[in-house]
């Protein structure tokens, strides 16, 4: 309300001293104010303003003066703007907005502005990226950690095919800010299953450039749910008598398949928890051959089980309630 007000007074005083602003000198007003923004001025801005030059000004570059404002991190200049009526949605040719520019940059004082003011959180830049996925890339470990705070959608993906979590993974240095990073968005729930354009998941990319406790991470929340999942296998397998051991196929992060171990109960020697599962996911999925997906199981596959998992071309072995990784089985 007590923005509303302000606002209220700063139009009605703009449209009084409006009346006095020759036309003629209108375009040269509002190319002065977007100057003053872009430097800084507070004083001279305030006067422009309060004098009736347009909020909604563009320049060549189809800058506003808010935007403007925004490239120089002029926090102040930014707060009068949009305290004055300024659009901080307004997108310049290459798709900048205040938001979207300072959520890319880093620049937290004028994003927690915009976010108050309304920003569309839904507004993608150049790359359809929202501003989450830059601020991730550039390991600005606040202004994601702000921007999680809202209901922004942490797995949007941008054209590059990318999501934050993997904007933070491929594009960061591995670094104790984009590790952060990759925290914030694994407890916000980012979905670690989602991988690039060619399938290939956080995990992996992480894996390829020896970034440790990120992979730490990645494979807690990757492959978590399914060994929980292998484990309460095993205890059934126990509960039925049998061995204790549990197995799970995912697929695309979902479990296609799963079993305890049936050796003992079913009097067949071949029953083992991972064989089990494999079964279970051909029946599911209808197809013999499990191409990308993953056997995790409670504890290391035997030979012929690893062997089982060739034949159906599962593509990692995941075992151990450490979540160890057996790699590929081919």
């Amino acid at each position: 309300m007590k923005r509303l007000r302000r606002r209220l007074i700063a139009a009605l005083a703009g449209a009084a001293a409006g009346r006095g602003l020759a036309q003629s000198d209108a375009s040269s007003a509002h190319a002065r104010l977007i100057e003053a923004a872009a430097g800084g001025r507070l004083s001279d801005v305030r006067r422009l303003v309060d004098a009736g030059a347009s909020l909604r000004a563009r320049d060549a570059s189809g800058r506003t003066a808010l935007l403007a404002a925004t490239q120089g991190n002029h926090e102040a200049v930014a707060r009068l703007l949009i305290e004055s009526g300024a659009d901080v949605n307004a997108q310049d040719n290459q798709l900048d907005s205040a938001y979207l520019l300072a959520g890319a940059r880093g620049y937290l004082g004028i994003l927690r502005l915009t976010l108050a003011a309304g920003a569309d959180l839904r507004s993608t830049n150049r790359y359809g990226g929202t501003a989450l996925i830059p601020a991730c890339h550039y390991g600005h470990v606040e202004t994601v950690g702000e921007l999680l705070k809202t209901a922004i959608d942490v797995d949007h993906v941008n054209r590059l095919g990318w999501t934050a979590l993997l904007e933070a993974v491929i594009l960061g240095d591995g670094g104790p800010r984009h590790t952060e990073i990759v925290r914030l968005l694994l407890a916000a729930k980012a979905d670690p299953h989602i991988g690039d354009r060619d399938g290939v998941t956080p995990l992996a990319h992480a894996q390829k450039s020896g970034y440790r406790d990120m992979v730490r991470m990645l494979a807690e929340a990757t492959y978590r749910p399914a060994m929980t999942r292998a484990l309460e296998m095993r205890r059934r397998a126990v509960d039925i008598g049998d061995q204790a051991y549990g197995a799970v196929v995912l697929k695309a992060g979902r479990i296609a398949g799963e079993a305890p171990s049936r050796v003992i109960t079913s009097r067949d020697g071949t029953a083992h928890a991972e064989r089990e599962a494999i079964r279970d996911a051909q029946r599911r999925l209808a197809a013999r051959v499990l191409d990308g997906c993953v056997l995790v199981s409670t504890s290391r596959p035997c030979a012929a089980c690893e062997s089982a998992a060739r034949e159906a071309r599962i593509a990692r072995m995941i075992y151990g309630e450490t979540l160890a990784d057996a790699g590929s089985p081919s």
